[in-house]
């Protein structure tokens, strides 16, 4: 049996940090680094939704390119004690998460459902 390299096994198990499983395709993290990439390589992503007003590392923003990963940035304000945002902001900020989600999970060539 063929026994990868310490360095790529240390590369595979790299993930971004809070990184986990949503459901099936889904995942979610923080930022990536670029120790990363390789474990997210495995993941076969094709959208990556940044929902925080800051961008990723240039080189991350590049290796998404290189890996045609789409990537759409929503900008959202982060929420931290003591200016917590009204629930019509969280009721938005959900909404734009779930139509940023079919669009990511629509198939190409299909029509959008309408909302």
């Amino acid at each position: 049996m063929h026994k990868p390299s310490a360095s790529l096994a240390d590369a595979l198990l790299c993930p971004p940090p809070k990184f986990g499983q949503v459901e099936p395709s889904v995942f979610r993290a923080a930022f990536p680094r670029s120790e990363s990439l390789a474990h997210l390589r495995l993941l076969g992503l094709r959208t990556a939704l940044n929902l925080s007003r800051e961008l990723p590392a240039q080189d991350v923003l590049a290796w998404f390119e290189a890996q045609g990963v789409r990537v759409a940035h929503l900008g959202i304000a982060v929420w931290t004690h003591p200016s917590v945002a009204p629930i019509s902001a969280e009721c938005a900020f959900v909404c734009r998460v779930a139509r940023s989600l079919r669009l990511s999970c629509r198939r190409p060539g299909r029509p959008a459902r309408p909302e």
